[in-house]
């Protein structure tokens, strides 16, 4: 599917050239997403960096300088923001995605959940909720026992009875059992 946007480099002639078209600001783990026609990108500044959100009008061929969402550490020796490029997802009124704060270095990732109505200027960092983090606690009833990272990497889905739960990789390689089963957050809307 063409959505005309041009990202970083592109092809008229079905990959045999390429051109170079823009540059995104510092994009790591990132994921565009179109909200109101519009194409958008967020991301963070460096592994455990800032989240930043940055916008193209322009269907990509440029983006503005990305408005600092939420502060992190730049450090894998310190927790700050980790996030995956999961869908964005809109749900009653509001935008969702997740992400984590957390290390590898401390051994830990806890989950969270932004949103923003989705009516708001999603660039206003004031107009974004951010979930207080989770950590992955060993002891909670029916988790896998033994020495676990515990989870990471959420993605959004909405249960058929309506209910967003977020869904995450379980690091359950030295668990038992070490298969079979799953990470369901149910996202508190208030």
């Amino acid at each position: 599917t063409n959505l005309g946007f041009y990202l970083e480099s592109h092809s008229d002639d079905d990959g045999k050239t390429w051109h170079y078209v823009s540059e995104l600001y510092p994009c790591f783990w990132g994921k565009m997403f179109i909200h109101n026609n519009e194409l958008y990108m967020l991301g963070c500044s460096t592994e455990y960096g800032d989240l930043l959100l940055g916008k193209s009008t322009d269907g990509g061929k440029t983006f503005a300088t990305p408005s600092v969402l939420l502060r992190g550490t730049a450090s894998n020796l310190e927790a700050g923001v980790h996030k995956n490029p999961q869908n964005v997802v809109k749900y009653n009124g509001r935008i969702y995605e997740t992400l984590e704060w957390g290390t590898w270095n401390y051994n830990y990732h806890a989950a969270m959940v932004m949103s923003c109505d989705e009516n708001a200027d999603l660039l206003n960092p004031e107009n974004w909720h951010f979930s207080e983090p989770v950590k992955y606690n060993p002891e909670w009833e029916g988790v896998a026992k033994g020495p676990c990272a515990g989870h990471l990497e959420g993605t959004l889905t909405v249960a058929p009875d309506g209910t967003l739960y977020n869904i995450m990789r379980y690091e359950t390689g030295r668990t038992i059992p070490c298969y079979g089963l799953v990470l369901a957050y149910k996202v508190n809307l208030e």
